[in-house]
Order: structure tokens, then C-alpha cells, then sequence
């Protein structure tokens, strides 16, 4: 996951790790833009969850979004026995990201992660550098 980082953010740039790997900012020397490195269901709130979605539809947000949550949510149970199964279910983010309203779009699905690219800053950037 490193690489796949490294190969697509520099460091000191901004990029948005979910639900949780405050490694990786550390291993890639990128940084979490948000005031909140962990969004797990059932410990963070709605307003949190709300506060971090209206961020990432900001023109400040991070191009690159980088979601274990396809990983994490099938462990989640063997880490939290005791909470309940229709928590680890559904992800805000993930489902704010896979939806229509979002600007971001997957371009990389692997077994564990998935990397979202904000695809109006991609067209942004290419008008802006083009001749």
C-alpha cells in the first residue's frame, strides 16, 4: 500500500486515508487534511462523518482518496465481538464516494483498498496546464 501511495501522492501532499492508518501518513510523509484520522461505524459520529463529506466536496479536498474500508470492515467483527454486525455493514464515506453526488470515482479496486480520484480536479489540472 506504501508504493501504491508513494506512486501517486508526493510527499507533504494532502491525501485522505479512511477508516483509519495514521501509519501510512507517516510511511509516505503525506498528510490528513481533516481534523479526524479515524471513522470507524459506531465510534464516530454522524456530525463527523458529515463534517469530513463536506470537506472532501471542498476545492481544498485531497485528489486522491485511498479506503481500506473493504478490508477492515470484514475484521472488525473479530476485533469488536461484542458490536453489533449491521454496524460494520455500510461505511458513510464509502457510500458517499460510490455514490453519484460525489466527485470522486474509483480508479483502482484491489482486494484490499480502493483509491478514489476527485475526477473534477483531474480536468481542472489538465485545462490548466493545457496550451
Amino acid at each position: 500500500m506504501v508504493s501504491a501511495i508513494e506512486s501517486r501522492v508526493h510527499p507533504g501532499e494532502a491525501t485522505f486515508i479512511y477508516p483509519y492508518d495514521a501509519m501510512l501518513y507517516f510511511l509516505t510523509a503525506t498528510v490528513n487534511p481533516t481534523r479526524l484520522d479515524y471513522l470507524l461505524p459506531g465510534q464516530t459520529t454522524e456530525s463527523q462523518y458529515a463534517e469530513v463529506i463536506k470537506f472532501l466536496k471542498d476545492e481544498r479536498a485531497p485528489r486522491l482518496i485511498f479506503s481500506f474500508w473493504k478490508d477492515r470492515k470484514e475484521k472488525m467483527r473479530y476485533f469488536f465481538p461484542r458490536v453489533s454486525p449491521s454496524v460494520w455493514r455500510d461505511h458513510p464515506l464509502e457510500d458517499y464516494l460510490l455514490g453519484a453526488e460525489s466527485p470522486h470515482r474509483a480508479i483502482q479496486d484491489c482486494a484490499r483498498f480502493r483509491i478514489f480520484e476527485d475526477v473534477t480536479l483531474g480536468a481542472a489540472r489538465q485545462m490548466a496546464t493545457s496550451p
